[in-house]
């Protein structure tokens, strides 16, 4: 069974061009939705949200 790409070393990246552009590409989607998912649920659940997503954009959370 593959491993996902996430778990690939660099050192495999480098020698296999299909998974290096595979992970590339998936990567920014990824990170997209996971964004968009964790700052809606802190404007739904947390108190003062608008503050807390500012807080936490700015210090780098």
């Amino acid at each position: 069974m593959p491993r996902p790409p996430a778990a690939y070393s660099s050192r495999e990246l480098q020698h296999d061009r299909l998974r290096g552009a595979l992970a590339n590409s998936i990567a920014p989607g990824v990170g997209t939705g996971t964004g968009a998912l964790l700052s809606g649920a802190l404007v739904q659940y947390a108190p003062a949200p608008a503050q807390l997503v500012l807080l936490l954009v700015t210090t780098g959370c």
